[in-house]
C-alpha cells in the first residue's frame, strides 16, 4: 500500500494564502454586488461614499450641489469592478455656460475638465444638445440630439444612462414633459468597469434621487431601438474647441422671462443705504445684487454695500447669480437683513473678487455681510453643534473665526495643523449667532477651496520644542545603552581574542620550545665535568627553557584577565608563576576598597607590573620583591618595589637604540591616563604608577567611563 504523503509547511502556508486571496476576491465582488441598488443619501445630508474632483459640493433641499463655474467639477462614488449598471438622476443646471450631467465606468480620476477616463452624458442648456461622448484625458465627441423643446437653466430634467457591455445609451426627459431625447454609442475596446459620478461644465447644477442598479440586455435594447450608435464618432474636442461650439450656437437668454416677479416694496437701488435705515423702522422693500454666498444664509452684494437675505421662496442659487428679492426689512448695527423674502432670478454672471482686508479692520464692523479675503493663524479646529468646521484664528493679536458648512466628507479643514497660516475668503459676519460673543467677527466660507495654508506651522513652535525636549534625553538613553551594549559586545571579543592567542601560544611556541629543548638534551654530553657554560649547546638549551617559561607566562596572563577574579588574585597567581625558581622572595599587599575595573586597566596593569618584575629577575640582582595595590575612591596607587642594586633611569637606553622595556612602561601608563614614575638608587628601585580610576557602581558602569577617560586622551594629548 502506497504511503499517504505528507505537504511541507511552506507548501501548507501557499495553499492557505491561495485561499485567502481568492476568498478576499469572492467577498469583494459579492460585497460589491450587494451595494446595488444604490440610493443617493443626500436627504439624510451624507455624502461620505463620494469624492469631489474639484467644484463647490454642499447639500441643498435633499439634492447635492455645485456651485462652481470651473471646467469641469467631477463627484465620483461606487465600485470600480462594477461593469453593466444602469444610473437615474434628476438634473437641474444652474447656468446657461455649460452643461451637466452623469458619469459611467469611471477610472484614473484625477482633476480637471476631461481627467478621467470614462463615458459621459451631459445636457448642453446653451446650445440646446443631448450629448454622449468618451474621456480619457481627453474628449471624444461620439453623438449630439437636439431635443424636441429647448433646454432651460433652472428646470429640473431627468436623465438615464445605462452601460451593458460596448454599449451606453442614455435617455432624458423634463420632468413635466412626456417627450423624451436619445443618444447612444458603442465603442470597441471599450472600457468595461468603473465608477459612476456627478459632472458641471462652465456652470453649476443640482442632481438629487441618485438611483443605480444593474443593467442587463433587456435595460439598453429599448434605448439602442430608439437611439442607434453612430459608425464613428466625432472630432476629438478640446477646451477651446468646446467654447467655440458654445459661441457660435448661443441662443437668447429665456431664465427671466420663465420666472415671474414678485410683488412690489419699496425699491432700494443701493444696499449701502440700508445701514443708514432705524433700527425701529420695518418695512418692505425690493433690493438687488449678487449671490455671494447660499449656505447657512443668502448674501448679496452690489458695489456700495451687502445684505443678508432669509429666503422664504426661491430658485436654486450659486455664487455669482444677479437675484432680485423683496422682504421685510430688519436694520441692524452694521448691516441688515432681509427676512421672510421671496426671490427671483435676473441673470448668471460670474462671482465677484474679495476685498483684501486685515482681522483688524474686519473686527471694526465696517465689512459687516461683505465677501473678504484675510489672513490668520489657526489656533484650534473643531465641529460645531450643527455640524459645521469652526477654525479659531489669530491675526496681529486679533482672534476670529473661520465657518464652513460643507459635507464631511469633503471637508479637509480639521486636519490643517494648528499655528498654520491661512487665507480664507467669505462673507464677514458679526452676528453673534456665528460669533458666540466670544470674536468680534466670523468669515462664513464657501467651500473648502475658500480656506488656503500658505504657510505650515513653524518646526520651533513651543509643540514642537518640547517634544524635542522630552525625546532627547530618551534618545541620548537609547544609544547609552546601544553604546555601553556594543562595548561590551567588544570587550568580550577582545577576552575572546585573548583565548584564542593564548591557545595559539600554547600550541605552537610554547610546545616549540619544550621541543627544541628536548632535542638539545639529548645532545648534550652528561659525561663531561658541571662546568659547562661555554657549551653552546647547553647556553641554547638554557635560553629555550627561559623562552618556554616566558611564552607560559604570556599564557597565564591572558587566561587570568579573562576570570573573574579580584587583581590582587590575578597578580598572586599570575607573579608566582614568573618567579618561581629564580630564589626571589615576592609579597603582594592590596589595601583600600578592591574592585573590579576595566578590562583595559587591569590588562595595562598586569603588564607593566610584569614588566617591572621581569626588569628586576634580569638586572637588579634583588632578594625581595614587594607589591603594593592602594584602592582609594578615584585613584589606584600600584607601587613595585626590589631590593636590588638599582640603575640610573636617564641612562638607559630607548627604543631608538633597541631597547623597548622602560618605554614599553611609559606606553602603557599613557593609554589609560596614568602617571608613571620610577625611583632607582644603589640600594632600590621603586616603580610608582598612578590610575586616575571613577567611582562605579557597577563593572558597566566602569566600562564606559574608562572608555571615555581614553577618548579624552585621544582628543588631548598633551594635556597634564
Amino acid at each position: 500500500m502506497k504511503p499517504s504523503r505528507v505537504l511541507r509547511p511552506w507548501q501548507l502556508a501557499t495553499c492557505f494564502a491561495v485561499v485567502l486571496v481568492l476568498s478576499g476576491f469572492l467577498w469583494h465582488r459579492v460585497e460589491y454586488r450587494s451595494r446595488l441598488p444604490y440610493h443617493d443619501s443626500f436627504a439624510s445630508g451624507k455624502t461620505a461614499e463620494w469624492h469631489a474632483f474639484g467644484g463647490t459640493w454642499s447639500i441643498y433641499d435633499g439634492a447635492i450641489r455645485n456651485d462652481s463655474d470651473e471646467r469641469g467639477a467631477k463627484f465620483i462614488s461606487g465600485s470600480a469592478d462594477a461593469d453593466d449598471y444602469s444610473v437615474d438622476a434628476d438634473i437641474l443646471l444652474l447656468g446657461e455656460d455649460g452643461d451637466a450631467g452623469l458619469i459611467v465606468r469611471s477610472s484614473d480620476d484625477e482633476e480637471g475638465v476631461d481627467s478621467y477616463s470614462g463615458y459621459y452624458v451631459g445636457l448642453r442648456d446653451r446650445n440646446n444638445t443631448l450629448t454622449i461622448g468618451r474621456a480619457d484625458h481627453g474628449w471624444i465627441e461620439y453623438q449630439t440630439v437636439s431635443p424636441r423643446e429647448p433646454l432651460y437653466a433652472l428646470r429640473w430634467y431627468h436623465l438615464r444612462v445605462v452601460a451593458f457591455g460596448c454599449d451606453i445609451a442614455a435617455v432624458a426627459s423634463e420632468s413635466l414633459s412626456s417627450v423624451r431625447t436619445y443618444v447612444s454609442m458603442h465603442e470597441q475596446p471599450c472600457a468595461r468597469a468603473g465608477r459612476f459620478g456627478l459632472r458641471s461644465y462652465s456652470s453649476g447644477g443640482v442632481w438629487k434621487n441618485i438611483v443605480v442598479r444593474k443593467a442587463s440586455a433587456k435595460d439598453i435594447a429599448p434605448l439602442l431601438g430608439m437611439a442607434a450608435p453612430p459608425i464613428s464618432s466625432g472630432l476629438l474636442q478640446t477646451e477651446a474647441g468646446f467654447d467655440s461650439i458654445m459661441q457660435a450656437q448661443k441662443r437668447a437668454t429665456l431664465t427671466v422671462a420663465a420666472t415671474p416677479h414678485l410683488p412690489g416694496g419699496t425699491q432700494i437701488n443701493s444696499l449701502g443705504s440700508l445701514k443708514t435705515v432705524s433700527p425701529m423702522a420695518l418695512s418692505t422693500v425690493t433690493v438687488r445684487g449678487s449671490v455671494i454666498l447660499t449656505s447657512p444664509r443668502v448674501y448679496i452684494q452690489d458695489a456700495t454695500g451687502d445684505v443678508s437675505i432669509d429666503l422664504a421662496h426661491a430658485p436654486p442659487l450659486k455664487i455669482g447669480d444677479q437675484v432680485e428679492a423683496t422682504g421685510i426689512l430688519e436694520p441692524h448695527r452694521f448691516s441688515a437683513v432681509i427676512r421672510n423674502a421671496s426671490g427671483r432670478l435676473l441673470w448668471q454672471r460670474s462671482p465677484a473678487p474679495p476685498i483684501s482686508v486685515t482681522a483688524t479692520q474686519a473686527a471694526m464692523g465696517l465689512y459687516d455681510a461683505m465677501f473678504i479675503e484675510t489672513e490668520g493663524i489657526v489656533e484650534s479646529s473643531n465641529r460645531g453643534s450643527g455640524g459645521e468646521s469652526v477654525l479659531l484664528l489669530n491675526s496681529n493679536h486679533q482672534s476670529f473665526r473661520a465657518i464652513l458648512h460643507a459635507p464631511s466628507g469633503n471637508d479637509d479643514s480639521n486636519q490643517i495643523a494648528p499655528l498654520s497660516t491661512v487665507r480664507v475668503r467669505g462673507v464677514c459676519v458679526v452676528d453673534q449667532a456665528y460669533t458666540g460673543n466670544l470674536v468680534p467677527f466670523a468669515v462664513l466660507l464657501r467651500s473648502a477651496d475658500d480656506l488656503q495654508v500658505i504657510a505650515s506651522p513653524p518646526w520651533w513652535d513651543f509643540r514642537n520644542l518640547l517634544l524635542i525636549a522630552v525625546s532627547l534625553p530618551i534618545v541620548a538613553m537609547i544609544a547609552f545603552f546601544v553604546y555601553l551594549q556594543a562595548e561590551r559586545w567588544r570587550l568580550h571579543a577582545v577576552l575572546e581574542e585573548r583565548l584564542q592567542m593564548a591557545r595559539e601560544i600554547h600550541d605552537t611556541l610554547a610546545q616549540g620550545f619544550a621541543a627544541i629543548a628536548i632535542q638539545l638534551e639529548s645532545g648534550i654530553d652528561s659525561s663531561r665535568p658541571p662546568n659547562r657554560i661555554s657549551d653552546p649547546n647547553f647556553l641554547a638549551l638554557q635560553m629555550a627553557v627561559r623562552s618556554r617559561g616566558e611564552a607560559h607566562l604570556s599564557i597565564a596572563a591572558l587566561r587570568a584577565l579573562h576570570i573573574d577574579a579580584p587583581l590582587g588574585e590575578v597578580l598572586q597567581r599570575v607573579l608566582k608563576q614568573q618567579v618561581e625558581g629564580s630564589g626571589l622572595s615576592l609579597h603582594v599587599t592590596v589595601a583600600g576598597d578592591e574592585r573590579r575595573l576595566p578590562v583595559e586597566i587591569e590588562a595595562n596593569i598586569l603588564r607593566i607590573i610584569q614588566e617591572s618584575v621581569a626588569n628586576t629577575m634580569q638586572h637588579a640582582k634583588a632578594s625581595r620583591i614587594d607589591v603594593r595595590l592602594d584602592y582609594e575612591p578615584d585613584t589606584l596607587h600600584l607601587e613595585v618595589c626590589d631590593d636590588g642594586c638599582g640603575f640610573d633611569p636617564q641612562s638607559v637606553p630607548g627604543a631608538d637604540e633597541g631597547h623597548f622595556g622602560i618605554t614599553g612602561l611609559y606606553e602603557r601608563a599613557a593609554r589609560f591616563r596614568a602617571s608613571l614614575s620610577i625611583f632607582s638608587d644603589e640600594r632600590r628601585t621603586r616603580v610608582s604608577v598612578n590610575v586616575p580610576l571613577p567611582y562605579p557602581k557597577s563593572i558597566q558602569w566602569s566600562y564606559l567611563l574608562a572608555i571615555a577617560l581614553r577618548g579624552f586622551n585621544s582628543l588631548f594629548p598633551n594635556r597634564s
